[in-house]
């Protein structure tokens, strides 16, 4: 993994520009990307592993990312995300295991805003805070959705 340094101002366009924070003010953003930083991912590199717990959210800049279901033998793809996309939501909640794995499928580039910055930020507003709990949610719910239809696919349950 390639970290950039999130001094500057880059990070903080790159997260206006993320549909994630879409609505938030200068303000909000501004908190939000005190130490976020630039990564990159080679293509069949493990970014989030099943069982860690998440130090940081992602939000996908470039590239694809595979969100797998691991096991000691096999990993099953449940979904794709690409740019526009979020992973690591389980960052809100204190020492939440990941239950998926992610994997980068091609050269991708992420804005990774650590766990301490998030928290720091919804301590500092309340709204903030609500309001990055709904969007996370939001996350969660629609990767359970696609989880469910991968599941559906494979077993050849389609509408």
């Amino acid at each position: 993994m390639l970290v950039a340094n999130g001094v500057g101002h880059l990070p903080q366009l790159r997260l206006r520009e993320h549909p994630f924070t879409e609505g938030l003010s200068d303000a909000q953003v501004a908190a939000l990307t005190i130490d976020a930083t630039e990564t990159a991912f080679q293509a069949g590199e493990v970014v989030l592993a099943k069982g860690e717990v998440p130090a940081a959210l992602y939000l996908v800049l470039e590239g694809t990312l595979a969100v797998e279901l691991a096991f000691d033998y096999a990993a099953l793809r449940v979904d794709l995300l690409e740019p526009g996309d979020v992973f690591g939501w389980s960052v809100f909640l204190e020492k939440q295991e990941s239950r998926f794995q992610v994997r980068a499928m091609q050269s991708t580039r992420t804005l990774r805003i650590a766990r301490s910055t998030l928290m720091a930020a919804c301590d500092a507003d309340a709204y903030l805070a609500a309001e990055l709990l709904r969007r996370a949610l939001r996350v969660a719910v629609d990767r359970l959705r696609t989880t469910e239809e991968a599941f559906a696919a494979m077993y050849g349950l389609r509408r």
